[in-house]
């Protein structure tokens, strides 16, 4: 009995050498893509810091803004009137533009009534 061989193609999980060329094109592709890889962590680190500094930012306008709350003012800078001779001379009154309130009452400095002097002999 004459038999024939029949062949039938199959595929197995074996070990393969790599050649030297596939070496080193794996030693090019390793390079790239490691550089590839810290380009991605600095752009990752560049937008972390930008959130960190939005996010810090916010933060500031939170406090600001629960101080304000908390206390019932702030400090600004208010446009006042300095008022000579009075009450008496020799004093000065400073008095808030905004609402007329007396901020406080002191001594002229030497200047002022130097100043006041000068005027006088006019």
């Amino acid at each position: 009995m004459n038999t024939t061989v029949k062949t039938k193609t199959t595929r197995e999980l074996l070990k393969y050498a790599f050649t030297h060329d596939e070496l080193h094109q794996k030693g090019v592709d390793l390079a790239r893509m490691n550089s590839e890889m810290l380009s991605l962590d600095n752009e990752k680190k560049s937008i972390v810091a930008d959130f960190k500094a939005k996010i810090e930012g916010k933060t500031a306008e939170i406090e600001l803004v629960s101080n304000h709350i908390n206390n019932g003012y702030e400090y600004r800078r208010i446009e006042c009137e300095i008022r000579f001779n009075d009450p008496n001379a020799g004093f000065k009154t400073i008095v808030r533009k905004d609402n007329g309130e007396v901020v406080r009452k002191e001594p002229m400095t030497e200047d002022e009534l130097q100043y006041e002097l000068q005027l006088d002999n006019q």
